[in-house]
């Protein structure tokens, strides 16, 4: 009975051992080793099954392609899988962004195509990332200006004459606008948006490069640049032009405004693969958006006569492309391609639609209904898009819309207009000041309301203004002056 009560008394906590009684020895597997190893084997049979399925997986593809494709996808799956989960802005975003200006090659079937599923995947990633952070920022003011419009397009769905359409045009819209949701209220750091930045500058870069290669691969036929000629795929020269607005606006930004000598000449080397892109691609709207772009960065530049001469030593190498033909021995260049006819046709609607508009995705419609009520000098079929941000909007929504829209790129522009001039992200202001301008003028003659990099360009602004406040609530907190944690406005960066 007195060694049960020992034996008791060493296991129990608070018993007492007599004295003499040996010390029990204490095992080397103790509870924390044990769970340890288990979860290191655990892993290690994950990756062996996973490793099994992707061989398997690979070897039974019977695609031409696809083995490669399938193969390169199931390694860095993983890699993928934890950027995902712990920097989504670097991953999916990233690869997000990198594949907007390619988005007319990457369809899958129909309208989908893999710029899509990817932005998809960002916008889950992202939400993933502020729920296990617990993590928001509210928007800031050009955002529910965008919201109102949006919200205003789908009232219009009451007497739309082509639901349908209107259908469709709508969720495209309104999928882009989501992704512009996430972009304004997630926390980004500085490191992950800087990082976006760069990605969108090397894109740029590397589209103009393909451009080029493709244009003296002896695949091209055409006078104008028309990229995936060989695939089939075409990306119209418009949008294909407009694509390079942005990143030649952070380029040309960092060129003139940055202190960092090694910044300006990597941004320089970038610059003309996307120059000569736009000029090959014959855009004529893309080149007075360029123009207008060089203009304001170099009117915003305290060295004015440089960068003006800069700009002018660009727009004399453009002599040397098609896009000087367009403009003066095109026969359609005075009424733009037909777009003014198009515009009068479209624009006699509101006649009876003025101040609500006929309904979204209507333009197709009531063009058809007005285009034998209305003269045209250069006959232009049936079925034709507005071409223009404006005719589009008014017609379909009305001076309502309109407003609403006008509003919306106006507040884009002006957002970022707390960023101090002696704030790091200044040279980043600019750029997406002189890009939104540029793009508002580049919109009015094509449909840009679907066009993933325009919505992109209008996010970064909200986004910028984010960075910088929740550096600045950082950097007060860090002196005392501010308690960590607490919600800063965009607002507060006037003091």
């Amino acid at each position: 009975m007195e060694r049960l009560e020992a034996i008791v008394g060493r296991l129990v906590p608070g018993g007492t051992a007599p004295p003499g009684l040996p010390k029990a020895k204490t095992s080397p597997l103790d509870r924390a080793a044990v769970i340890g190893f288990l979860k290191r084997a655990a892993l290690i049979a994950l990756a062996g099954c996973y490793l099994l399925l992707a061989a398997r997986s690979v070897v039974n593809t019977n695609y031409e392609y696809g083995k490669p494709m399938l193969a390169l996808a199931l390694a860095f799956g993983p890699l993928a899988f934890y950027f995902a989960l712990r920097a989504p802005a670097i991953f999916p975003l990233g690869a997000y962004v990198a594949l907007i200006p390619f988005d007319a090659l990457l369809r899958v079937s129909g309208g989908v195509t893999i710029t899509r599923l990817i932005g998809i995947a960002t916008i889950v990633a992202l939400c993933l990332r502020m729920v296990l952070s617990r993590r928001i920022l509210v928007p800031q003011g050009a955002y529910w200006a965008w919201l109102a419009w949006i919200a205003w397009t789908a009232v219009t769905f009451e007497w739309t004459p082509d639901p349908h359409g209107g259908y469709s045009y709508f969720t495209q819209i309104f999928s882009l606008f989501i992704m512009m949701t996430i972009l304004a209220v997630y926390p980004f750091r500085r490191f992950e948006f800087n990082f976006m930045l760069v990605v969108i500058v090397l894109t740029g870069a590397l589209e103009g490069l393909y451009a080029v290669w493709e244009r003296n691969s002896g695949l091209f036929d055409g006078a104008r640049l028309s990229v995936g000629e060989a695939s089939g795929l075409v990306i119209d020269q418009n949008y294909f032009a407009g694509s390079f607005i942005l990143p030649a606006a952070l380029a040309l930004a960092t060129v003139f405004f940055s202190r960092s000598r090694k910044l300006r000449v990597a941004a320089l080397v970038t610059l003309p693969p996307m120059l000569a892109a736009i000029f090959l691609s014959g855009s004529r709207s893309g080149f007075i958006s360029l123009v207008l772009l060089c203009f304001y960065l170099a009117l915003r530049s305290r060295h004015r006569i440089a960068a003006l001469l800069v700009t002018a030593g660009m727009f004399v190498l453009s002599t040397l492309t098609p896009i000087w033909n367009r403009f003066l021995n095109d026969p359609t260049a005075a009424n733009g391609a037909g777009r003014t006819d198009i515009w009068v046709t479209g624009l006699a609607s509101l006649r009876d639609h003025w101040l609500f508009g006929a309904g979204v995705g209507s333009f197709l419609t009531v063009y058809n209904q007005n285009l034998l009520k209305s003269f045209q000098v250069d006959f232009q079929h049936w079925d034709r898009p507005p071409h223009s941000l404006v005719v589009g909007v008014v017609t379909e929504t009305g001076v309502i819309g309109l407003f609403l829209v006008l509003t919306a790129w106006y507040l884009t522009f002006r957002q970022s207009r707390f960023v101090p001039v002696t704030s790091d992200f200044y040279i980043v202001r600019l750029a997406l000041e002189a890009t939104t301008l540029a793009l508002f003028i580049d919109a009015q003659f094509i449909d840009p309301v679907y066009i993933k990099y325009m919505w992109l360009a209008c996010s970064l602004p909200l986004a910028l203004v984010n960075v910088v406040a929740l550096t600045t609530a950082r950097s007060a907190a860090v002196s005392g002056l501010r308690p960590r944690g607490r919600p800063v406005r965009a607002d507060a960066l006037h003091t």
